[in-house]
């Protein structure tokens, strides 16, 4: 199982400007499972990631993190990230 979770915030203006190129990424690949959490909403889950900046990616294969990206990516980025670790 391959997992991309992308943590931000409402009120993150970079967060804003990614979701944009997240979203293009998540409508053309159905090799992944993508999420979305909000670190305000999900304190949890961005304390088991050691989520300390956003946004930020973090991309789990087969249960275990192989990457992680704090900052915006382009739609490029994503899928190169992504099929690296594909």
């Amino acid at each position: 199982m391959k997992e991309a979770i992308r943590y931000t915030a409402t009120w993150c203006g970079p967060c804003r400007t990614y979701a944009k190129y997240w979203d293009r990424v998540v409508e053309t690949r159905n090799d992944w499972t993508f999420r979305v959490i909000d670190v305000d909403a999900d304190p949890e889950s961005a304390a088991k990631h050691k989520i300390m900046s956003i946004p930020t990616t973090v991309l789990i294969k087969d249960g275990e993190v192989v990457a992680k990206h704090v900052s915006v990516m382009t739609e490029k980025e994503i899928n190169e990230k992504l099929d690296y670790w594909s």
